[in-house]
């Protein structure tokens, strides 16, 4: 499996559990990387620190709601 693959796949269970607390570790484990590796690689790919990304995602499916009545 590619990198980007596995990048993808953390991408896919984080927007499937936005809901819930995420930790570092799980998405650690889900991509198969450290936790060095996890994040340089998640930056590479997103573009956003996993944090940043995880609000920016939440931050959006809020307004989507709020938009879509």
């Amino acid at each position: 499996m590619s990198y980007k693959e596995r990048v993808d796949r953390v991408i896919d269970f984080i927007g499937k559990h936005l809901d819930e607390e995420l930790e570092l570790d799980e998405l650690c484990c889900i991509a198969c990387f450290s936790k060095y590796h996890f994040h340089r690689l998640f930056t590479a790919y997103t573009g956003l620190p996993l944090m940043n990304y995880i609000k920016w995602l939440r931050l959006k499916t809020s307004y989507s709601s709020i938009d879509c009545p």
